[in-house]
């Protein structure tokens, strides 16, 4: 009888031991499952982030795209306004300079007049 009930306290031992160990195993499987879901939440958080970045990159890209085509637009009406104030400008300088042969030449006819008016002067007693 005491070896029935030595073999019996072994074995609630162990059953007790087994117990042990899989109430181990459960604690650490809930810790476990926690943290999967911890996790999970983490990425789904990234993943929002990541997806919330690409839109703000998307959008940045194509307001930065916008600015450069308003840049180009502005720069092709800069190279425009400069070409037709440059011919602007040569209009102007051939009409300066004409104006000024002009009166170069009716400086010469004058000073020519005047000397003969001199000298129809100076020839007449």
């Amino acid at each position: 009888f005491a070896a029935e009930m030595t073999e019996i306290e072994i074995a609630l031992r162990s059953v007790r031991e087994q117990l042990s160990s899989l109430d181990d195993a459960q604690t650490e499987r809930g810790a476990l499952e926690e943290q999967l879901t911890h996790t999970q939440g983490e990425l789904a958080t990234a993943a929002r982030m990541r997806f919330q970045l690409a839109e703000e990159l998307q959008h940045e890209r194509a307001t930065a795209a916008a600015q450069a085509e308003t840049l180009r637009a502005d720069m092709s009406e800069l190279q425009m306004r400069h070409a037709q104030q440059g011919a602007e400008l040569e209009r102007l300088t051939s009409l300066l300079e004409q104006e000024r042969r002009s009166r170069v030449h009716a400086a010469a006819l004058h000073a020519k007049e005047m000397g003969a008016l001199r000298e129809a002067c100076l020839a007449t007693p």
